[in-house]
């Protein structure tokens, strides 16, 4: 098992966390204006609560990053690693074609 590496730790909290303050320089201009118009399900949580979800939200997925990083070098760690940072540039790209976009 791997040791406990505070440098590849903060290393993925800076990497997943700057991607997600990335990604919401796309969406925070259009939260108020475009956005705001779009017709939404009653379901739709209140905007004052996706900061903090997203905020938890990319934690996790910082310490999943860490976890996996973490372990001994193998073909299937680098697959998901590989994985990790596909489907961080598709969330990047979402944000921006969907509220930049629109």
């Amino acid at each position: 098992m791997a040791r406990f590496n505070i440098a590849k730790l903060i290393a993925s909290l800076l990497l997943t966390v700057g991607l997600g303050t990335l990604s919401s320089l796309f969406t925070i201009s259009e939260t108020t204006t475009w956005y705001a118009t779009l017709i939404k399900p009653s379901y739709n949580p209140p905007n004052f609560l996706f900061a903090p979800v997203w905020v938890i939200l990319y934690t996790l997925m910082a310490i999943s990053f860490y976890i996996i990083w973490n372990k001994e070098p193998s073909e299937k760690r680098d697959k998901a690693l590989t994985l990790f940072i596909v489907q961080m540039v598709f969330n990047i790209l979402w944000s921006f074609i969907f509220f930049n976009q629109h």
